[in-house]
């Protein structure tokens, strides 16, 4: 597959070919692993000899599952995963950012007005009142040490001689490390 750093690429996109329909890239990446019945990469001479000029940047060619004559098979995946971060950043607390920012002053111009008085530092360093002294640990307000991630997926297929079909729904719920609500996506396909 050709990228950004192959020499006298214009578009450097590959051909994606779903169902042998053209398709972007964000349709390709909504596809559920569970739909997918084969996938194939064609590149170079191969690709350009099927698709042309079209072809010049790789062909990803996906086929989708389809309805099987028979009994009515259900199939359900459930997945549950937790993420963390490798590392969080670690900000210095107020005490020492207020200490350091006069530090920093002094070193400019010895007779510079200090940002912080020594007597704010010192409430602060008390913890006499949050709200007019706080010492925030932002790290550990917004960020949680790590977090779970749900996936249900469902399908049904089967049918007759004359009709058969397939049909798949998926529910992901992906919450990040942020401490914020969850959300929750659903996608259903039928073929």
């Amino acid at each position: 597959m050709r990228g950004i750093t192959s020499f006298g690429s214009g578009k450097i996109d590959p051909l994606i070919l779903i169902d042998g329909m053209e398709s972007a890239a964000n349709e390709l990446a909504r596809l559920q692993p569970d739909d997918i019945s084969a996938f194939s990469v064609l590149k170079d001479a191969a690709a350009s000899s099927l698709y042309g000029a079209r072809g010049a940047n790789g062909v990803i060619l996906i086929t989708t599952k389809t309805g099987k004559s028979g009994d009515t098979r259900f199939n359900v995946r459930l997945e549950n995963s937790t993420s963390t971060n490798t590392e969080n950043f670690r900000l210095a607390d107020n005490i020492t950012y207020m200490n350091l920012a006069n530090e920093a002053a002094l070193t400019r111009n010895p007779l510079a007005p200090l940002p912080y008085s020594q007597n704010k530092i010192d409430h602060t360093v008390a913890g006499d009142n949050p709200l007019l002294y706080p010492n925030n640990d932002w790290i550990g307000s917004l960020i949680k040490k790590y977090t779970n991630n749900q996936r249900f997926n469902l399908n049904l297929t089967g049918g007759g001689t004359k009709a058969q079909y397939y049909i798949a729904a998926t529910a992901n719920q992906d919450n990040g490390v942020l401490k914020t609500k969850a959300s929750i996506t659903l996608a259903i396909m039928l073929n």
